[in-house]
């Protein structure tokens, strides 16, 4: 990951209008998102597809960055059902095991618009959120 500036405070305020759930099973990748992008964006925090989906019930949320093995619930099975039921939220996957037929799995199967392999790079991830909320 490579250090990001700040945003000035006019873009920070309307990028704050389009909250971002990061999901991961292990608390130290919940930490690294949240410090890296928490002054700029909303961000909501999930260990679980299963919490993920309970916090989508409840907050709005605009894009969804997951990873795909998790315990339970894979990151194109959460994205399936996001699919489903919140067709409108915009969907990361990262993964640190990338191969063809994840990324094809999860285009086709799980309407990812973007698919990341670990470690990624912040200004990167930043693009793309930036991106898909416009």
């Amino acid at each position: 990951m490579s250090p990001r500036a700040r945003l000035p405070t006019s873009e920070r305020l309307l990028l704050q209008d389009y909250p971002i759930l990061y999901v991961d099973d292990e608390a130290p990748n919940l930490d690294v998102f949240e410090a890296v992008f928490g002054d700029d964006f909303v961000v909501h925090l999930a260990s679980s597809g299963a919490e993920a989906l309970e916090l989508l019930d409840v907050e709005r949320i605009a894009v969804v960055v997951a990873d795909n093995r998790m315990p339970n619930m894979s990151g194109i099975e959460l994205f399936q059902a996001i699919g489903e039921r919140f067709p409108m939220v915009k969907r990361i996957l990262c993964t640190a095991y990338s191969d063809q037929r994840t990324a094809i799995e999860a285009i086709n199967r799980a309407g990812v618009q973007h698919y990341l392999v670990k470690p990624w790079d912040a200004e990167e991830v930043e693009g793309l959120l930036r991106n898909l909320i416009a």
